[in-house]
C-alpha cells in the first residue's frame, strides 16, 4: 500500500472583472462566511465600537452555531482582518472608535456577491 496521496483543488469560475483589486476584497468578505459577519454586524447596529474585542464578542454572542451547537467561535484575527480590508477601502473608520462610514457601498457589495448556501433538497426519502 502506497503512502502517497493526490490532492486536487478546484475553484469556482472567477467573475469577469477579477482583476479589480477592490472587488476582490468585497468578494472575500462576502464569500467567507466568518469574514462577512463583522461587516454585517456594523450594518445591523447603529452602535460605534471602541475595540475589535467588542465587535468579536458581539459577533460571537449573535452566532447561533456558537450558542446552540458548541461551534467554533470567530477569532480575533478574522475580525481584525475584515476590519483592515474595510478600512483600506475607506468603508470603516478606526480612530477612537470603530464606525461604519459608507454603509451604502458595503451593503451594495455584500448584495452583489451573496451566494446562498448549498443545501440539499429534502424529500420523503432523505429527510
Amino acid at each position: 500500500m502506497s503512502s502517497r496521496f493526490f490532492v486536487r483543488r478546484t475553484r469556482s469560475a472567477r467573475p469577469a472583472n477579477h482583476l479589480c483589486k477592490q472587488r476582490a476584497h468585497y468578494e472575500r468578505l462576502s464569500q467567507a462566511q466568518n469574514m462577512s459577519m463583522a461587516p454585517k454586524l456594523l450594518l445591523l447596529t447603529a452602535a460605534r465600537f471602541t475595540s475589535v474585542q467588542e465587535i468579536l464578542a458581539e459577533v460571537n454572542r449573535r452566532n447561533l452555531f456558537v450558542q446552540l451547537a458548541d461551534g467554533l467561535a470567530m477569532s480575533m484575527g478574522t475580525v481584525s482582518k475584515a476590519l483592515e480590508q474595510l478600512e483600506d477601502e475607506l468603508i470603516v473608520g478606526r480612530n477612537a472608535e470603530i464606525r461604519l462610514l459608507q454603509a451604502d457601498i458595503l451593503l451594495e457589495q455584500l448584495q452583489q456577491n451573496y451566494e446562498p448556501p448549498d443545501t440539499p433538497r429534502c424529500n420523503a426519502r432523505n429527510c
